[in-house]
């Protein structure tokens, strides 16, 4: 007669030393939309080094991006004013997934973009205004985003809405509007919650190509500025202390990124 064994525990593997934070649009893709990170480096990742995207995009959007690279973790979206904390992040425990609202709610930031942007003299187009579902599946909930302008009256607006303590980040095609809340506030919340959970990174690594992604890079210790195609490196990362640029973008800039950061294993 034979007994039934017990199925062996498995211990959980430890939680990746290194901490990625990405901006994604023109950092991690590119302008057509692709990846400059392919699956063979996301599996050198794997154990090694945690990749967390960071964008002004939403966390539904975030989310695709994230499953089409095979990755899990934690995401910062919407400039900073939403994180989402997968179920048992960096943890042992049994605990469920939530998301941290950093930010104003956006009932409460529409009225003073469209009120700035009265006192600027200017004509705005929401985001939600361009889509066939007024945004509803982008589930935007902390920030607004207008189409981004050049010219006296986007200048007016942009100080219009500083004088209303928003914060206005230009981003490609957008301006995103956010209140108490920027790239960095996002990755430092996600920096506390690991350390108060006794998983603090070992190092922590941001990279990034716009002015947006200045606040990004200050709340890591090791911070890279992508090489924009036609226009070079953006002046606000290289005033950042200690900012690395990379002589180039794309597939290339992330060759580079893993070979820095990565530690080369014994054979």
């Amino acid at each position: 007669m034979f007994r039934r064994m017990r199925p062996r525990r498995v211990p959980p593997e430890p939680p990746a030393p290194i901490g990625i934070f990405s901006d994604v649009d023109g950092t991690l893709l590119d302008a057509r939309g692709r990846f400059a990170l392919g699956r063979d480096q996301v599996e050198r990742l794997r154990g090694r080094a945690e990749l967390i995207l960071v964008s002004s995009r939403t966390l539904a959007e975030l989310a695709v991006i994230q499953r089409a690279l095979g990755l899990e973790g934690a995401l910062v979206g919407e400039n900073g004013a939403v994180v989402s904390i997968p179920a048992g992040w960096r943890t042992t425990r049994p605990l469920v997934r939530r998301t941290l609202r950093l930010g104003a709610p956006v009932a409460r930031l529409r009225p003073l973009v469209r009120q700035a942007a009265e006192e600027a003299g200017a004509v705005i187009v929401d985001q939600r205004a361009l889509l066939p579902d007024r945004g509803r599946s982008l589930r935007r909930t902390h920030s607004v985003c207008v189409r981004n302008w050049s010219g006296p009256d986007a200048e007016r607006f942009l100080r219009a809405l500083s004088r209303q303590g928003l914060q206005a980040t230009r981003s490609g095609a957008w301006i995103t509007v956010t209140r108490g809340a920027h790239k960095g506030t996002g990755v430092r919340a996600l920096l506390a919650l690991a350390a108060r959970r006794g998983a603090a990174y070992e190092v922590t690594v941001a990279i990034g190509n716009e002015a947006n992604d200045a606040p990004l890079l200050a709340a890591a210790e090791r911070r890279l500025a992508i090489r924009n195609p036609g226009r070079g490196h953006h002046p606000d990362l290289l005033a950042l202390a200690g900012v690395t640029p990379l002589p180039s973008s794309g597939a290339r800039a992330w060759r580079r990124t893993l070979s820095m950061i990565l530690p080369t294993r014994s054979a």
